[in-house]
């Protein structure tokens, strides 16, 4: 049980860095894959970038969006506010967002997406959060939507959401949950050998990789140990849905493994759904802070 990691060989299971959520001792599963065995958080090496779009995501990504500013809005009234996207792609999340009265604005860094959610009406930055956006800038709400996993420096740019979220904004982090059924299954197949799974899920040789894997326990302790931000609540969304998942297979797996692929995940969709979700929100809010007045003694 050896893996090799920046040239030198190494006996699996190395120590190689702290963990950012516990301060416990990363070990390395795989040449590129780190996972703290106190708390669970997952970190890689592999090589941060822009990220392209997916096929087959525009239904399950509509569906959720309507499903997440739907939690939203019971909590808070959504109309006026203003609300930043980090990595806003074609402007599904931010259309949501509108219809519901919301101001909408966003940082891309690809070029074409920045240029479709402008044509929609968005003001969009072309740039990488938090280094190509005002420091000055404001925000009733800041909403990653499966990004903040594609973050090199997660710490850096929790804290700067912090700074940009008005008193008594908040801050929604939604990303996959390797808690999820797929992700067990995934960490279950790379045990016995099979790593196809586990790299997929972690986008290894995709433009965007993921650099982190959170669950909803250690997504909140990682906003607790670097932030004032008080945890309002968690919500699962849906991985799958039936309309646009052959495209989403084929893009991954073409030919016959993908098409057996497609059909066990279409007769499984009902199951599915039952199971610890592989898509997770944290909705974090920042307190509204009451100065404290000395009144003079008569």
């Amino acid at each position: 049980g050896h893996c090799t990691f920046a040239g030198l060989e190494q006996p699996r299971n190395t120590i190689i860095m702290k963990c950012v959520v516990c301060d416990g001792q990363m070990l390395q599963r795989q040449p590129w894959l780190y996972i703290c065995p106190d708390c669970g958080f997952g970190a890689s090496n592999l090589a941060a970038g822009g990220g392209r779009g997916i096929a087959g995501l525009e239904t399950l990504r509509r569906k959720n969006f309507v499903t997440l500013c739907g939690w939203l809005n019971e909590r808070y009234s959504l109309a006026g506010k203003k609300v930043l996207e980090v990595g806003c792609a074609e402007g599904w999340f931010l259309e949501e967002a509108r219809s519901r009265g919301m101001i909408g604005c966003a940082i891309e860094p690809s070029r074409p997406h920045a240029e479709m959610s402008r044509a929609k009406g968005f003001d969009v930055i072309e740039g990488f959060f938090p280094d190509d956006i005002d420091t000055a800038a404001r925000f009733d709400f800041i909403v990653f939507n499966d990004v903040f996993e594609h973050l090199p420096d997660p710490v850096s740019a929790l804290a700067r959401c912090e700074e940009m979220l008005e008193p008594g904004g908040v801050l929604v982090l939604n990303l996959p949950s390797n808690r999820g059924i797929f992700y067990r299954l995934g960490a279950v197949l790379a045990s016995l050998g099979q790593l196809g799974p586990l790299e997929r899920l972690w986008q290894k040789g995709f433009p965007s990789p993921h650099l982190t894997y959170f669950n909803p326990v250690t997504l909140r302790r990682f906003v607790d140990r670097f932030t004032g931000l008080r945890h309002v609540g968690t919500l699962s969304l849906a991985t799958f849905v039936a309309q646009g998942l052959w495209e989403r297979v084929e893009t991954s797996h073409p030919g016959i493994g993908g098409r057996l692929i497609y059909a066990g995940l279409r007769l499984a969709l009902p199951v599915i759904q039952l199971l610890p979700a592989d898509i997770v929100v944290g909705v974090f809010e920042k307190p509204v802070r009451i100065e404290t007045i000395n009144l003079p003694l008569s």
